[in-house]
């Protein structure tokens, strides 16, 4: 190229300031689920556009909401082209009120109107977290971004913090003090994500059947 020209609408590598950002801290995998669904029980809002970590995650999100009483859906790597345009399109059209997605097979798709994206798993990069929570709050439009957060999440809780802060949104003291790390591809090894007691769990995988070879 000659003479090119690079035009940026707003500052660079910041979240727009039309986004209201909250933070929550839900102890576990289980309080995640939990606090997720009060949040759907007090103000579903949709559509909703929730983020995982991996598609497996997605999956077992999915198994848990979808005979809860809203109109979920899943899109991963893991469908077929026509199944993913499907599930895009529902989301679109106000079918489907709740999308769970992943950061791969969510960029370079464009989502209008949302109203609320939730992080339930924490994002691993600045970038993510500014590429997820940018789906709402587009064209004047109001929008709002809630982070779920785990004691493995801590650590990079001032990373987010600071891209709350530049946008205008409040953030408790505490986490501005923490010290600073490097944002490195942060994707603990997370519990499953079920309500289901533990011992209900080991009693399901010990009567599973034994695979023959």
């Amino acid at each position: 190229m000659h003479d090119a020209v690079r035009v940026i609408v707003g500052r660079k590598n910041t979240a727009s300031e039309s986004i209201k950002q909250k933070l929550v801290f839900a102890g576990s995998e289980e309080g995640k689920l939990l606090a997720l669904r009060q949040i759907f029980t007090e103000s579903l809002n949709p559509p909703v556009l929730i983020f995982l970590q991996s598609k497996e995650r997605a999956k077992e999100l999915y198994d848990e909401l979808k005979f809860d009483s809203i109109r979920v859906d899943v899109i991963h790597s893991d469908l077929s082209q026509a199944e993913r345009e499907k599930a895009v399109d529902s989301f679109r059209a106000g079918q489907t009120w709740v999308l769970i997605a992943t950061d791969v097979i969510a960029r370079g798709m464009d989502f209008k109107g949302v109203n609320v994206v939730i992080n339930y798993d924490f994002p691993d990069s600045a970038a993510a977290y500014i590429h997820r929570i940018g789906r709402s709050g587009r064209a004047g439009r109001s929008g709002q971004a809630i982070t779920f957060y785990t004691e493995d999440d801590v650590p990079y809780l001032r990373n987010v913090a600071n891209v709350m802060a530049a946008s205008g949104c409040e953030v408790p003291s505490w986490i501005i003090s923490l010290p600073k790390r490097k944002w490195q591809k942060h994707q603990p090894q997370r519990e499953s994500i079920s309500t289901k007691p533990k011992e209900e769990k080991k009693k399901r995988l010990s009567l599973a059947p034994v695979p023959k070879f």
